[in-house]
Parts: structure tokens; sequence; C-alpha cells
């Protein structure tokens, strides 16, 4: 398994079709430092995947600038045949999911999620859709 490695970020190539993606602490999501983590997520992979997990159950409170959020929805790395679940722990975090999801309209497919469980099991029905 690829692990891609910052100080606040980490990113796991599950498989084939996966990418996790963690954070480590309370962390900032200034936009020129999401930019170079995509920049080197995709320095690996090189194509989007079909299926990522961003878990956010592990920090207690996040504040994205409106800026990084429709970079994140929207950017030259995202693709609408890709899925992508977020794991969230709170209110605070449900608010902003819900803006993002509502306002932001994210390119690719994505649902909010109370568990890693719970996400795991929406994207694994995606490789039935994907093989029926």
């Amino acid at each position: 398994m690829n692990q891609i490695y910052a100080t606040d970020i980490s990113t796991f190539i599950i498989n084939d079709d996966c990418v996790e993606i963690t954070l480590n602490a309370d962390t900032t999501f200034e936009i020129t430092k999401v930019k170079k983590h995509f920049k080197d997520i995709f320095s690996v992979i090189k194509d989007p995947l079909p299926k990522s997990i961003i878990d956010f159950s592990s920090i207690h409170f996040v504040f994205i600038p409106r800026e990084t959020m429709e970079y994140m929805a929207n950017n030259e790395y995202t693709s609408n045949r890709s899925h992508l679940a977020i794991v969230i722990n709170g209110l605070d975090q449900k608010i902003i999911g819900n803006f993002y999801l509502k306002v932001l309209k994210p390119e690719r497919i994505t649902r909010i999620f109370n568990t890693k469980q719970e996400a795991i099991k929406w994207l694994d029905t995606i490789n039935e859709e994907i093989t029926a």
C-alpha cells in the first residue's frame, strides 16, 4: 500500500480503485497546502481513482476556507466518474459538509457518513454497480 504523508494529512492508496485521506491533527486547509497535497497524490497515482474516503472523524474542529472547498469540489483532479465518502464526527462538520454538497455541488458523487464502516459499505456497492 502506497502512502503519501504530510504533517497534517496522510493519504493511503488502498488498492487500484480507492484512496483514503486521513487528517493527522486539527489542521488548517490553506489552499496552497491542499493544492500541493493533490499534486503529490497524483504524482503517484496519475489518474483519479473511482473511490475516495476523507476521514474527518479524528479531529474536533475543522475550518475550511471557501476558496479551498471550491477547489476540492471541482479541480483538475476530480472526475464525475468518481465517488467520495466523507466521514464526519459532529454537528459542525455536518454543517460544513452540507454546505459543500448543496452550495458547492462537487463534480464527483459525494456522500457524508458518521462512521468509516458506513462509508466503506457505500463504496463497496459502487463495485457492484460497475460490474452489473
